[in-house]
């Protein structure tokens, strides 16, 4: 656990290196022996071991190398105080977007005879119509009672900078179905009757073929009521998608020659994120832009700390943390935050009573650090504080009763993992949410200590403790080596299931346990399945092969957080290999999309297009998993967590970096052969670092490291190589590091 009195500093080392480090001169370590590539150079101008004598390094030379080196070391440059850059593009962002909201001209159409009578078309004179908004249905603006056809008509005037780039129009909910012309044209139907409404999707057309920029342009959208509330109901717009290409240097470039095809999905789940940014408008009061999971009208808080948790290897490019923004605003004056507000009022979807508080898992705060830890940013730290702990009183006092003994219920939805198997544990102790409210004070307090609060750090450090001495004494089973669901009556549930992949991340597994979870995981009968982590053990009676939703799917947030919590708790190798193995999965299933969509994907999202990411995925089988009809399968083009595998664990666990901007420091778990590492990777404000190693053939003693960089750092290296510390000064170099000893 890292020292709170460190954090409180937060004053790094300063730099050392020379004035002139920023040169481009290249030096390099061959082993850990510095040599000078450049006639005149002192050795100072190079990266030099910081200590590199490690037990199991298995050299002698690194002794040698730490003495010679000793004067010569750079350290980590200081970060300048200050917040991580506003995204580049966001002026060019803003002006994406047009508000569909209101200004919708109406006409219900009883006898079905508006086509024909040219409604449709650019030129009708609407104009004798009534104006409605698409923030309500019709019923509840004049027409209580009526079901049937009815037109609204809205005339848009298309920017002529959006000529040649892509325009979607994207509805957020349309009451039950609906046909949509642009100009005249008609375009494409939703929502067949009788079960495919898509009352509470978003659907997306590509309509720029129909339009003409620089001029009004009209849009006529017919919509088919079959019964209850009609009309367009929730947030519509326009939404001008403008081309990743010219904005990709704004983000980190993966290399892996011996695996491009990786490579290939990382740039396709950025493409899906950037299609997906969120607007603010005056009736949601959210921040102007933000990552939205773009699969219906309201945003989430599961959802959108996922998203964060990728997306800030993108901050260079995307409004990561206005994402969260959007929920701290709403936050009530007693800490409450639901987990689920409107995109179309900023609303609560519903009010929270015990039987369903509305809330997700707690994980604000972790995302929080995670985001300062990597960008080196920590203005928002003292900002997010109140909220963080107003809010973890809330649940405090809202999601514990005497039946769970001081630990914390929640509810099928609003665990995230929504049909979950828990046993008789209603209102009882739920280990999930138990050790992400472990995980919550853990970050608090180290929030806290980065914010200059010693006193509250403790105190959140004590609080982490006492819930983690809770845990352990009333969930964790020591016949079974798991941490179960409580039941009513005080016993083990029996049901194992992903919840308890927490207990890494929480720091609430002593290394004895850590080893029999991790042994769990490892299982095949259990969690290592074809593509693992399933979230409910294959030896449980209700496990689905195809996923079923939560009763065997695969999911990037409970596998995110598992794989993270391995190689926290030194299971290292077992979190790498089910990092590869889920990557290399999502893009087996990107190859081979459904054979017979008529029969696996729901009908309102049959577009013709399955080569994507999806929602989850079957452990047992090269599919999406189905969803909670155990028939179709989950969401797709779900950008949305799923980036997680193809961003987060692509650059984390495949290609193995750790970057600690608030520590100056980066590690690197060295495990491939071929031509691999990452360039453009960002290394607190204004700063960027490339690290790529070469390929080494069956014989190699070494590994050659090209290292490029803006700021100085701290290189510690493991893995293959022999571990060791360097000190990286700016400018290139080039490091030869020994292979390990086996």
């Amino acid at each position: 656990m890292r020292n709170l009195a460190l954090l409180l500093a937060l004053a790094l080392v300063a730099s050392g290196c020379p004035d002139d480090a920023g040169s481009t001169d290249t030096d390099t370590v061959v082993g850990d022996t510095v040599v000078d590539d450049t006639a005149g150079d002192d050795a100072d101008d190079t990266a030099v071991p910081e200590d590199s004598t490690t037990e199991d390094s298995g050299t002698e030379d690194a002794a040698d190398a730490s003495d010679t080196a000793e004067d010569a070391a750079c350290g980590p440059d200081e970060l300048v105080d200050g917040a991580f850059p506003e995204p580049g593009p966001i002026a060019d962002l803003t002006g994406s977007f047009i508000d569909l909201n209101h200004g919708w001209r109406f006409h219900t159409d009883p006898d079905g005879g508006g086509e024909a009578a040219g409604w449709a078309t650019a030129g009708f004179d609407d104009g004798a119509w009534e104006t409605l908004s698409a923030t309500a249905t019709w019923e509840d603006q004049g027409h209580g009672g009526y079901d049937g056809y009815g037109w609204y008509r809205h005339d848009v005037d298309i920017p002529a900078d959006w000529d040649g780039d892509a325009v979607i129009f994207e509805s957020n909910g349309v009451d039950d179905a609906y046909d949509l012309w642009v100009n005249g044209t008609w375009v494409a139907h939703h929502g067949d009757a009788p079960d495919a409404s898509v009352w509470n999707l978003t659907t997306k057309d590509r309509i720029e073929a129909q339009l003409v920029a620089g001029q009004v342009n009209v849009l006529a959208v017919r919509v088919d009521d079959w019964a209850g509330g009609g009309g367009i109901w929730r947030k519509t717009l326009l939404r001008r998608v403008l081309p990743l290409s010219p904005y990709e240097e704004l983000l980190p470039k993966p290399v892996l020659d011996g695996e491009p095809e990786l490579v290939d999905l990382y740039w396709r789940a950025w493409g899906m994120a950037w299609a997906k940014i969120g607007r603010g408008t005056a009736d949601n009061g959210f921040a102007p832009l933000y990552l939205d999971e773009g699969f219906n009208e309201q945003i989430y808080q599961w959802d959108s700390s996922f998203i964060c948790l990728f997306a800030r290897y993108g901050a260079r490019l995307l409004p990561v943390m206005a994402t969260l923004d959007d929920f701290y605003a709403k936050q009530r004056e007693d800490g409450y935050i639901q987990r689920v507000y409107s995109e179309t009022t900023g609303g609560e979807l519903d009010e929270p009573t015990s039987d369903e508080p509305m809330v997700n898992p707690p994980l604000f705060a972790w995302v929080e650090w995670e985001y300062a830890r990597f960008t080196g940013d920590t203005s928002r730290l003292s900002t997010v504080l109140p909220h963080l702990t107003a809010y973890d009183a809330w649940l405090d006092e809202h999601l514990r009763t005497d039946v769970g003994k001081g630990l914390y219920y929640q509810t099928e939805l609003g665990s995230g993992m929504d049909n979950t198997p828990r046993g008789d544990s209603w209102k009882s102790a739920w280990v999930d949410m138990s050790l992400q409210q472990v995980l919550a004070a853990r970050m608090i307090a180290r929030i806290a200590a980065a914010a200059g609060d010693a006193t509250a750090a403790s105190a959140w450090e004590a609080k982490a403790t006492a819930r983690a001495g809770l845990v352990d004494s009333l969930l964790w089973d020591e016949n079974d080596g798991w941490y179960y669901d409580m039941k009513v009556n005080g016993e083990h549930t029996g049901i194992r299931h992903g919840g308890a992949f927490w207990a890494f991340l929480a720091e609430v597994a002593s290394p004895e346990q850590a080893d029999r979870v991790a042994g769990h995981m490892a299982n095949p009968e259990e969690f290592w399945r074809a593509h693992p982590f399933p979230t409910l053990s294959a030896r449980d009676p209700l496990y689905d092969g195809s996923g079923h939703y939560w009763r065997g799917g695969v999911w990037a947030p409970t596998n995110y957080a598992a794989i993270r919590g391995l190689a926290q708790a030194g299971h290292h190798e077992l979190a790498h290999d089910a990092a590869l193995a889920h990557v290399r999965m999502m893009r087996a299933v990107y190859d081979a999309p459904p054979s017979d969509p008529g029969a696996t994907v729901a009908p309102q999202e049959r577009d013709g297009d399955y080569a994507t990411l999806w929602e989850c995925y079957a452990p047992d089988a090269t599919t999406p998993c189905t969803r909670w009809d155990a028939t179709y399968f989950g969401r797709q083009d779900f950008v949305g967590w799923s980036g997680l595998g193809p961003i987060a664990l692509l650059i984390e666990e495949i290609i193995g970096l750790d970057v600690d901007a608030l520590d100056g420091r980066i590690t690197w778990r060295i495990r491939r052969s071929d031509r691999h590492g990452i360039e453009r990777l960002p290394f607190g404000a204004g700063h960027q670092v490339a690290l790529v190693a070469d390929a080494r053939g069956d014989g190699a003693n070494e590994v050659v490291v090209q290292v490029s960089t803006t700021r100085g750092f701290t290189l510690e290296v493991a893995g293959d190589v022999a571990p060791g510390s360097y000190e990286v000064c700016p400018g290139t170099t080039e490091l030869r590091l020994p292979l390990a000893t086996r």
